[in-house]
């Protein structure tokens, strides 16, 4: 039964028969390989239960939504005022490795740190669509202070010591220092360039300064041999030649315009040369003409589907 790729309302999902999963919108489309959509479709549809939360009894889930993986604390009632709590996996986190204790430390989140005995700020740690930070929070202040933190494992271990010493320096603004890389795989046998795993916005990737790509589901960057490495940056190269490559589009549409220019400098020569008529007269055939193109230009019928087929018979 072949697995299909789709756009949906919701986003993208993936289908085989009459079972569909969301694809994450933090997967990019070049990793979503048929072992990974049959990994989405495996998930649980209600969640899979790790346990119950002591404090309330509620049972906790791990779930696959649009957004990733992430824990949730109880199940949906008919109420729609009452939501459960929910909150999304950490970068480095397997879903099918996610503990209860886990499970509960990323439902903490937001988790408050204590208050300033001197000021009373509330000091807190989030975590973002920009990364984990912490906010400094004074009653009467409009708007908290912000300071970012290296890491999400950070939000689960920064206590109001930390907080205390991270806003008592100045915040630096403009761009970061960059980070640096997780792994060196040595030199790339087809690029002659060293390859690099880094942490990038979506996860880790594996890059020769030329090609970026994407580490699969299974793929550990401490463990990544130099041969896996070699292997997904051709997959890449593959890829990128295959859909044309974004310098070959801009290279070919350059060419086009400038072709373009010439052919209207040599016909804009050409009537120069050529005598004047008169201006009615030449405004009349001008509109003939014009329909004339206009009745035999026939657009051919184009059938447009957005639909990908990831393997025709599994």
């Amino acid at each position: 039964m072949p697995v299909i790729a789709k756009p949906g309302k919701f986003g993208p999902y993936v289908q085989r028969g009459d079972d569909t999963a969301s694809v994450p919108e933090n997967l990019p489309p070049a990793d979503l390989t048929v072992a990974v959509a049959l990994e989405l479709l495996a998930m649980p549809k209600g969640g899979k239960p790790i346990g119950e939360d002591p404090e309330t009894g509620l049972t906790v889930f791990v779930m696959s939504g649009k957004f990733g993986p992430y824990v949730q604390l109880g199940e949906l009632t008919d109420d729609k005022n009452e939501k459960p709590k929910t909150s999304s996996l950490f970068k480095d986190m397997d879903p099918y490795e996610v503990t209860l204790e886990t499970a509960l430390q990323l439902l903490s989140l937001p988790r408050d740190l204590g208050s300033e005995p001197e000021s009373g700020a509330v000091f807190t740690a989030r975590n973002g669509p920009h990364g984990p930070y912490l906010t400094k929070e004074v009653g009467g202040s409009e708007k908290p202070e912000t300071r970012q933190l290296e890491n999400e494992q950070q939000l689960l271990t920064v206590d109001l010591r930390d907080a205390l010493a991270m806003f008592a320096e100045p915040k630096k603004f403009g761009k970061r220092s960059p980070k640096p890389p997780l792994a060196d795989l040595g030199i790339d046998p087809a690029s002659g360039r060293p390859m690099l795993i880094k942490d990038g916005k979506f996860g880790p990737y594996v890059t020769d300064g030329e090609t970026n790509a994407s580490l699969r589901v299974g793929d550990v960057p401490e463990t990544l041999s130099p041969e896996r490495g070699a292997e997904l940056l051709q997959d890449r190269r593959v890829y990128i030649a295959e859909n044309g490559g974004p310098l070959a589009k801009k290279a070919a549409k350059k060419s086009v315009k400038k072709a373009a220019k010439k052919k209207a400098t040599a016909k804009k020569s050409a009537k120069s040369r050529a005598k004047k008529p008169d201006l009615m007269t030449a405004r009349t055939v001008g509109a003939g003409q014009s329909k004339a193109a206009k009745k035999a230009v026939k657009r051919p019928n184009v059938v447009k589907s957005d639909s990908q087929i990831l393997d025709p018979g599994l």
